[in-house]
């Protein structure tokens, strides 16, 4: 084509006369002509043209009008601010570059090029305007409604009444708004920019249908104005009319893959249609592009949520509430995250993060604040909370299952089965109602109560008698029942209907599991896995059979193919990678663990969860220093990251001199998350180490004012002045721990510090009043009636031992301390209970030493130096088992035997019970 020719058409396309007459916008003759324009084929011509007039102005002009038409933005930058410079007082070439640097939001740029007025006044008003319009981008309201007002001072345009129309939609002066865009229409009739804005103050309003009339047009008259298009899909995503919104973003996205706003939208309505894998991927790409997108990662932690990704979950919400910490829907997703994750009293601290007057109110939240309750073991009050929330949002069955529930967990049968009757019989959502009664049904199962199951089976079956669901429950009734031929029949049944039945399938291959029929059980198996290569616990059951039948390798192999379905779920991945790597300590092969997170990784190298994995594996292995470097850059690519640097922190405190490390990671976690207890106490246990009880001690009381709802502040305390020697301090900061949380473990850590006090009768006080408060208490009647056997109060001390045998006859322990007490009593009965003792854990030194004992005091020496032959064996170190067989062979004329013995024990530095009979002993033989 000739470049004289091919110049004039774009010239004419772009309506521009040769002679330079040049428009302040491309304004285009037709579609059709648009359509035509080749402009691959026009950027060539005109290079070659700049090749031989590179300082011509006008080519540049084009060049960069034709990179604008052809979505070249920078490219488009470029040629226009060259043609700028060329021809700096050419005011069409100023305006066009200035509609460049708009869409490439260079906002500084424009006010730096707009400084000097323009003698026209039409023309000063537009730069007035266009200046507005970038002080309006740089969010200095003032400064642009002033500059939007003097604009119309000297001639009055559309721009300008956009820009100060914005201006009131922003201060919520919705009327003025409109007025001033009346006005703008008034001037410029049709104008794109002012219907546009219109459309955002329907939405605005809350009146999408109206808006999705005007991009509806704006989209007809400019169909590849990509921004309209978005804008009608997010209105369409309002409207619910998700299909059609999706077919905007398609022809968006198809165009620009990463487009972020247009991936967004596409999130929020995978996310709301439960294709959360779908949001996953769409929400990723708008990280990808805008990393600070707050919104995307509200969707990336809900969908990592509900895909069991609940490591990735848990990041992306915690960045999501550091910057919007007054989102409730955020904090109760992460609440329940933490639930998910069985960390209750994660979910218990953002929960009372929540204004009480919101939490009491908000039937959601309380659902979560029940459950939470309910993880923490205090179901009775989750149950009283899920009442109270039943009674403010009466027609929410989610809430109603939830106690239904709890009901049941704390043995609540007739309230809960009253529960489900209510939905069975009064829901009107058909799913729930059919839910409450599978529900019903499993309920009785777990009550073995399996006629009242098979009952409620058999009615449901005369309305849907083709329920699978129903009659896979009958056959596991009758599989319960010990009925296995029948339950057998009952599923080969459903099979029969349907092949491709799994839930019948896998009953049938656990049946023969149970029968140790190997071979029926890995068809069935197999079977499952033909019609759902992705059915886990198939390839767990087969695992399972070749363990058995003594094929390790078979078994490992089941675990890889299992692995192999998971690629593209790190969730279920990380699920499979725990078992196999827990089997893999059964064999004691912890390198293979190291091997299953390398090809984890290499497989999924950007999956921060298998790194996560990778680090663990190489901690277990003892390779400490690739754990190191492994967590390091997880850090790194997360400058949010607190999991890692507290797994980092614990992992270079083993080494002791790098505590003041650890500290700095630390304190970085906390500095991104304060609100996590787990931090904090791992700070007090690095200043420990450290020797600081002081700043121990403050940062220790200052957790018991952040988290005054729970006592580890207070125990953190308590232990360090244990540490430090101040038994008293430590003692009464227990003390008041304990009256505020019952717990055996603190309780315990009192008998401990009293006894190491030699306090033992504070100890036998404290424990009393406990066992009369609690007399079922196994372990606190035991240290009690030791305590009195050890401070000579042995007829008390055997009351006790009684009191725990009536509840459990084979405490062996017990058994053997009373026989003790008999032993000088009643040698007999003495022997007896040693015998019992014995009978039930024959391998057990100290066990075996009473009985052997107790035999040489009555006569029958050949066993019992047997036994304290078999007990010295055992414990070598025990001086009082080799004083008692030393006595065997002093009676059977061991004498040398018992000579060595006793010289040994008795010049030895360790104090021992029976010291004082093993001098008298030695002192008799010798």
């Amino acid at each position: 084509m000739n470049n004289k020719f091919l110049l004039l058409s774009i010239l004419a396309v772009l309506n521009i006369s040769y002679n330079i007459a040049f428009s302040a916008e491309i304004t285009l003759k037709t579609e059709q002509e648009i359509k035509k324009l080749d402009y691959p084929t026009a950027i060539i011509h005109l290079k070659n043209q700049l090749q031989a007039e590179p300082n011509n102005p006008q080519f540049r002009f084009l060049l960069g009008s034709v990179y604008l038409k052809a979505g070249k933005i920078e490219g488009s930058v470029k040629e226009l601010g060259r043609a700028h410079k060329l021809a700096p007082n050419d005011v069409k070439i100023l305006f066009r570059y200035i509609d460049v640097l708009q869409l490439s939001a260079k906002h500084r740029k424009i006010i730096e090029l707009l400084v000097t007025a323009l003698p026209d006044k039409k023309q000063e008003s537009l730069r007035l305007s266009y200046l507005g319009t970038a002080h309006l981008n740089l969010k200095h309201f003032s400064d642009a409604s002033t500059l939007f007002e003097q604009a119309n001072h000297f001639y009055e345009n559309a721009t300008a009444y956009n820009g100060m129309a914005t201006i009131a939609i922003i201060e919520n002066d919705h009327v003025l708004a409109r007025k001033l865009l009346d006005k703008s229409l008034t001037i410029n009739p049709g104008n794109t920019e002012t219907l546009h804005i219109i459309a955002k103050l329907e939405n605005i309003n809350k009146k999408s249908e109206k808006a999705l009339k005007i991009y509806n047009q704006l989209v007809k008259d400019n169909p590849k104005n990509l921004s309209y298009r978005l804008e009608r899909a997010a209105t369409l995503m309002i409207l619910k009319k998700n299909k059609l919104a999706m077919n905007d973003l398609d022809i968006i996205l198809k165009k620009i893959k990463l487009q972020p706003q247009a991936n967004f939208i596409k999130a929020q309505i995978l996310l709301q249609e439960k294709d959360y894998k779908g949001a996953q991927e769409a929400a990723q790409n708008v990280i990808n592009i805008l990393p600070k997108h707050m919104p995307a990662a509200f969707i990336l932690g809900a969908a990592n949520f509900a895909l069991k990704n609940y490591n990735q979950a848990e990041e992306y919400l915690t960045i999501y509430i550091a910057n919007y910490p007054e989102n409730i829907k955020a904090q109760n997703l992460l609440a329940n995250l933490y639930l998910a994750k069985k960390e209750p009293q994660q979910s218990l601290l953002i929960l009372e993060g929540i204004p009480k007057q919101l939490l009491d109110s908000n039937p959601l939240l309380m659902m979560t604040l029940a459950s939470t309750y309910i993880q923490m073991g205090d179901t009775p009050k989750g149950i009283k909370i899920l009442s109270k929330a039943l009674s403010i949002a009466p027609d929410n069955n989610e809430i109603r299952i939830r106690l239904i529930a709890a009901q049941f967990k704390a043995g609540e049968l007739n309230s809960a089965i009253t529960g489900l009757e209510y939905l069975t019989t009064n829901s009107s959502d058909y799913s729930k109602k059919t839910e409450a009664n599978y529900l019903l049904i499993v309920s009785h199962i777990k009550q073995k109560q399996y006629a009242k199951a098979e009952e409620l089976i058999e009615q449901s079956l005369k309305i849907s008698p083709d329920d699978s669901k129903l009659l896979n429950l009958q056959a596991l009734v009758e599989q319960l029942n010990g009925n296995l031929d029948k339950a057998i029949i009952r599923y080969q049944t459903i099979v029969k209907k349907d092949k491709t039945n799994i839930p019948a399938l896998m009953g049938l291959a656990r049946i023969y599991v149970v029968q140790a029929n190997w071979k029926k059980a890995k068809q069935r198996f197999n079977q499952v896995l033909e019609i759902n290569p992705n059915e886990l616990k198939a390839y767990l059951g087969l695992a399972a059979i070749a363990e058995k039948q003594g094929k390790p390798e078979a078994a490992e192999q089941y675990f890889w193919d299992a692995l192999k379905q998971t690629q593209n779920n790190i969730s279920e991945t990380l699920i499979l990678a725990d078992l196999l790597t827990r089997w893999y300590r059964g064999k004691k092969q912890p390198e293979k663990t190291l091997d299953l997170a390398n090809t984890l990784v290499k497989q999924n190298p950007d999956s921060i969860a298998l790194r996560s994995f990778l680090a663990k594996a190489q901690i277990l292995n003892e390779q400490y220093k690739a754990a190191e470097r492994t967590l390091t850059k997880l850090i790194r690519l997360n400058r949010n990251d607190v999991k890692h640097r507290l797994l980092l922190a614990q992992l270079i405190i083993k080494e002791g001199k790098r505590t003041d490390e650890a500290l700095i990671l630390i304190n970085e976690a906390l500095t991104i998350n304060n609100y996590t207890l787990s931090i904090y106490t791992l700070k007090v246990k690095i200043l420990v180490s450290q020797k600081d009880y002081e700043q121990a001690i403050n940062l220790a009381q200052s957790i018991q004012l952040k988290f005054p709802k729970v006592n580890t502040g207070k125990l953190l305390e308590a232990e360090i002045n244990r540490i430090q020697k101040k038994f008293d301090k430590s003692i009464a900061l227990y003390q008041e721990a304990y009256t505020i949380q019952p717990d055996r473990k603190i309780f315990s850590t009192i008998i401990n510090i009293l006894l190491s006090q030699q306090e033992a009768d504070k100890a036998i006080v404290l424990l009393t009043e406990k066992v009369n408060n609690s007399p079922d208490d196994i372990n606190n009647l035991f240290i009690l009636a030791s305590l009195l056997q050890e401070s000579k109060q042995l007829k008390q001390s055997e009351v006790y031992y009684q009191k725990i045998l009536s509840q459990d006859a084979k405490h062996i322990y017990s058994l053997n301390n009373l026989a003790w007490i008999k032993m000088d009593s009643d040698l007999k009965q003495a022997i007896e209970l040693a015998k019992k003792a014995y009978e039930l854990s024959p391998e057990t030194a100290s066990i075996i030493d009473s009985y052997g004992y107790f035999l040489i005091l009555d006569g029958n020496y050949v066993k019992g130096i047997q036994l304290l032959e078999k007990a010295a064996l055992a414990k070598p170190e025990d001086n009082d088992i080799q004083y008692h067989l030393a006595l065997g062979y002093s009676k059977t004329g061991g004498k040398h035997k018992a000579q060595d013995i006793l010289e040994k024990i008795v010049n030895s530095n360790n104090n021992f019970q029976e010291k004082d009979k093993a001098h008298t002993l030695y002192n008799s033989i010798k």
